[in-house]
């Protein structure tokens, strides 16, 4: 009996499993989905009423946003159609666990909608556990910890510091 690994060929090497799909096809949904959000940001911002003339009220923070999410999907574009084009080294990113990825993504989207109709507390309370489930993330103290951390924090740093109260 030996005390050495058997060797492998090449067409007995394991393959990934997962869903391999080329870097620059997701890049270029993920610049489309930012162009998107960005003007939903800018648009969105339309409907803010400006406090005074300075230029600076609450419609500043989601049109810069929209601002920098332009321009970094511009960026992302870019390169997306650089490696579609040849001009750059193409890539394969291989999701290993897509359906979970698909969750997170879902309940990023969801969590406007939950605020909106739960209020930030509940809605956190209820969507930070679920993201960290979809994560992998499985330790309930752990869990309870982080969320209601994150909840102190929001609490000090947005209502009793900046003064702005959250829904």
């Amino acid at each position: 009996m030996s005390d050495t690994a058997p060797s492998t060929t090449a067409s007995e090497t394991p393959r990934a499993h997962g869903l391999p799909l080329r870097g620059e096809v997701i890049d270029a949904v993920v610049a489309a989905c930012l162009v998107v959000t960005a003007l939903g940001f800018w648009f969105g911002a339309a409907s803010f009423a400006e406090v005074d003339s300075t230029g600076i009220g609450p419609a500043t923070f989601p049109r810069d946003l929209a601002v920098l999410l332009g321009v970094g999907s511009c960026m992302l574009l870019a390169r997306s159609l650089a490696g579609l084009s040849g001009w750059a080294p193409a890539a394969v990113v291989v999701t290993e666990r897509p359906i979970p990825v698909v969750v997170g993504i879902a309940l990023v989207a969801a969590f406007p909608l939950l605020m909106t109709s739960l209020g930030y507390y509940v809605a956190s309370a209820l969507w930070m556990p679920a993201l960290f489930l979809a994560a992998g993330y499985r330790k309930p103290i752990g869990i309870v910890l982080y969320t209601a951390g994150f909840m102190l924090f929001a609490r000090v740093a947005f209502e009793m510091i900046l003064g702005v109260r959250l829904p």
